[in-house]
């Protein structure tokens, strides 16, 4: 809780769903298995935590933003399409 408090005011927080992708060890194969997490946002630094009951969050990633790349993608490469025969 110190820690958190010491980032300051949250800016944004919403939720996040989060799918692992990996060619071998996790190919992507109906059914998708999609991740459901919170993320916040503050001056800096960006929290991803796992939802619990009772709005309780547990803290599974955090990052300065510093060290993130952000790539403007065409809408169409940021959707999942699947197409079922």
């Amino acid at each position: 809780m110190e820690y958190l408090t010491s980032l300051g005011n949250c800016v944004l927080a919403g939720s996040l769903d989060v799918l692992y992708h990996h060619e071998v060890l996790a190919p992507l194969s109906t059914p998708v298995k999609v991740k459901y997490m919170g993320v916040f946002l503050y001056f800096g630094w960006v929290l991803i935590v796992k939802v619990l009951k009772n709005k309780v969050y547990e803290p599974r990633h955090w990052f300065p933003l510093a060290l993130v790349d952000i790539t403007d993608i065409t809408e169409d490469d940021g959707e999942l399409i699947f197409q079922i025969k």
